[in-house]
């Protein structure tokens, strides 16, 4: 298990903190610096994940429990869809993964109390459609090579702040694929296609890029190849 990259200087600092604290002032003065560099890479720490065989499903974005599964048109895309909610659990991991194969078609940083006539790069008309404006929302659309669309928003105090996303509009991103971190815990909505088949129940917990939280559904789709599960 590696620490999450965004968060190694910040670990390596604590812990250069220590070595220093020892040379100087012995085991005593170095301790609590010990303790705080095991706390920094416990919090920031980044398993490994194993993709399911399943070219359909929709995996978790993120480490946590099931909050919620309700029918609820996506504000984002206005259509109607099945929302997924996620709870992040609070000692981490925070890490960010892809939930499905495709194409970052968008992106939208919306900040605490955006609206429709808030200034500079907010997305009016998005921020109009969330009414959650209590919180700051980050939100990205994937859409598959069979054009279904997957979007996963983030909500949280000062999110548009913690969240470190590695993607951008346009590239191409693989079915749990690291595309970010989260500094500390935050709310996770993913709003998947209403015909979608829903793998999961409420309460249940689930791991980033390898529990499977929804499934595509096409018809007269052969069924998915056995494959090993693969690593990343």
């Amino acid at each position: 298990m590696t620490i999450a990259r965004e968060s190694r200087l910040l670990f390596l600092a604590a812990l250069g903190a220590a070595v220093l604290g020892y040379l100087v002032c012995g085991i005593y003065c170095a301790l609590p610096l010990i303790i705080l560099a095991l706390i920094f890479y416990y919090l920031f720490r980044e398993p490994a994940c194993r993709v399911p065989p399943s070219p359909l499903g929709v995996v978790s974005p993120v480490d946590g429990s099931i909050m919620e599964i309700k029918e609820e048109n996506d504000p984002y895309l206005g259509r109607k869809a099945v929302k997924i909610g996620i709870r992040m659990h609070v000692l981490g991991p925070f890490v960010l993964r892809s939930p499905t194969e495709g194409r970052v078609m968008q992106q939208w940083y919306l900040p605490r109390c955006a609206h429709s006539h808030s200034p500079g790069n907010v997305d009016g008309s998005a921020a109009q459609r969330d009414h959650d404006a209590q919180q700051g929302r980050f939100a990205m659309w994937v859409q598959t090579d069979e054009e279904d669309d997957v979007v996963i928003v983030l909500r949280g105090a000062l999110i548009t702040r913690r969240l470190r996303c590695s993607v951008q509009v346009g590239e191409r991103i693989g079915q749990g694929q690291r595309c970010g971190m989260v500094q500390f815990t935050a709310t996770v909505d993913v709003y998947v296609p209403a015909n979608s088949r829903i793998e999961i129940v409420q309460d249940a917990a689930v791991q980033a890029g390898s529990a499977i939280i929804a499934t595509l559904v096409h018809k007269g789709s052969p069924p998915a190849a056995r494959e090993p599960m693969r690593e990343l």
